[in-house]
């Protein structure tokens, strides 16, 4: 009988541990999280591994995966960040990879003002995520410096959270990544105002399931879904 309870548990522990092994738990930049809400529905389905998906500022992210959250892929919406990672956890260089490069758009619900360079006129705010926790807030201060913008900013937190008060009509006008524009009245903002945004990520638990996740992520079959959401795929994977 004390056999047969042994051999019990231990089936049990080996379904806990397979079942372990087939989820992964992804921190996500909020400007990506759309693109991998869709993409995690497809994975589980041709791979059988689930994703559990933790979305913020890439800043706030960071600064988790520095101190120990249990991320096991880190997605962030800038380099620097997976790279600072990579060398203070001391994990490889391999660790990090290139995933997509994001662009922004100029959103506006006031038909007054159609194109960006309407908002030099305007005594209107304008929403852009905050710089100092969100890369694609970096980029949408430069698009403002580049067009010499001296108006009031509304800060939020992420993208998401910019799309948020653009919806509760905080301001009329934003700028943020086409990702998180696809309901609302948008434009291309020229990259000429702005450096593109390249995003890497870093793997922080290395296994066979986080690189088959990574290799999915950066594959040909993903880049539909990529370009529905405003992005371009990486040129490559380091």
């Amino acid at each position: 009988m004390a056999i047969k309870r042994i051999t019990t548990l231990f089936c049990l522990l080996l379904l806990l541990a397979q079942t372990q092994a087939e989820s992964l738990h992804i921190a996500v930049t909020a400007s990506f999280r759309p693109v991998l809400d869709e993409l995690a529905i497809e994975f589980e389905k041709e791979t059988g591994i689930a994703l559990t998906v933790s979305s913020a500022s890439t800043g706030t992210l960071y600064q988790q995966s520095l101190h120990g959250a249990p991320f096991d892929v880190f997605l962030s919406a800038d380099k620097q960040r997976p790279r600072a990672l990579q060398e203070k956890l001391k994990l490889s260089e391999e660790s990090v990879f290139i995933y997509a490069k994001g662009e922004l758009v100029f959103v506006s619900t006031d038909p007054v003002l159609k194109k960006l360079e309407d908002i030099l006129q305007s005594k209107q705010r304008v929403i852009i995520a905050n710089a100092k926790v969100a890369p694609f807030g970096v980029a949408a201060e430069q698009v403002l410096v580049s067009i010499n913008y001296q108006g009031e900013k509304v800060l939020a937190n992420n993208v998401m959270q910019a799309q948020q008060y653009l919806n509760l009509r905080l301001a009329p006008t934003g700028i943020v990544s086409a990702s998180v524009a696809l309901n609302l009245p948008s434009t291309p903002i020229p990259q000429s105002l702005y450096e593109l945004v390249e995003q890497a990520g870093v793997v922080l638990n290395d296994t066979p399931v986080s690189q088959t996740f990574v290799k999915y992520l950066t594959s040909p079959k993903v880049l539909e879904l990529y370009q529905k959401y405003g992005y371009s795929m990486a040129d490559s994977t380091h």
